[in-house]
């Protein structure tokens, strides 16, 4: 089984109205430059208006589109200069980065690299992990969570790649406690599924010259979520 044809529907049906929400909320236009950390194409399919965007990652990508430009680097620690980019985009990507001091770099280049930021990642709390497709096993200790990796449904249903099981085993999942302390200037959106807070978005948006940045509602879903690597491309 084509694991990739089995999540794009689902990716589509999540990420279509974060897409909308980010466009609307930065107010996206051919003009503005965004910096996608460890992103792709994918959700650039999805927007009203096409910014001039850059993606990083640490791989190079045989997919690539001619209305984007392609960087291969650490974003970590990035050649970038200090706000070179209007806006920061990242989509379930800091989870996977490494521990926490990884995590603090990338979130600090996030910030650095950015006038704006908008980076989103799962939550911890929400009882499915979208990663593996198990319920609950996520918030076991990391060394009983690796064991299982490999019964996981996603696995299950198809074989997993050269990097996949050790990608997962490393995960750092967080919560908002968490991703606050990492933006602590930083709005932090709840995206809800069926009244749980299935994911997290830290954003700043520089605001315009005499206006003061609006407090960022939560977001609620159920029947038709707006909500929704990308080390994992595969994470709604």
């Amino acid at each position: 089984m084509n694991i990739h044809k089995l999540y794009e529907p689902i990716l589509r049906h999540f990420r279509a109205g974060r897409m909308k929400r980010f466009s609307e909320r930065f107010a996206i236009d051919e003009n503005t430059t965004v910096l996608d950390m460890g992103g792709g194409a994918f959700n650039w399919t999805m927007v009203a208006v096409r910014p001039k965007l850059t993606i990083l990652d640490i791989y190079e990508h045989h997919d690539k589109v001619d209305w984007a430009r392609y960087v291969v680097g650490d974003g970590c620690h990035t050649d970038f200069a200090s706000a070179s980019f209007d806006v920061v985009f990242s989509n379930s990507v800091i989870e996977h980065v490494g521990g926490v001091e990884r995590q603090r770099q990338f979130a600090a280049e996030c910030m650095r690299c950015g006038r704006g930021f908008f980076v989103q990642t799962p939550n911890r709390w929400f009882p499915f992990d979208t990663h593996t497709l198990m319920p609950f096993a996520h918030w076991l200790p990391q060394r009983v969570f690796r064991k299982l990796l490999r019964f996981a449904p996603r696995f299950t249903l198809a074989k997993p790649g050269p990097d996949d099981l050790a990608d997962f085993g490393n995960m750092r999942l967080l919560g908002k406690r968490d991703l606050q302390e990492l933006f602590p200037s930083a709005q932090i959106i709840a995206e809800k599924f069926c009244g749980i807070t299935k994911s997290l978005i830290a954003v700043s948006v520089p605001p315009s010259p005499g206006q003061k940045s609006a407090a960022a509602p939560t977001q609620t879903a159920c029947d038709n979520a707006p909500s929704d690597r990308n080390r994992n491309p595969h994470t709604i």
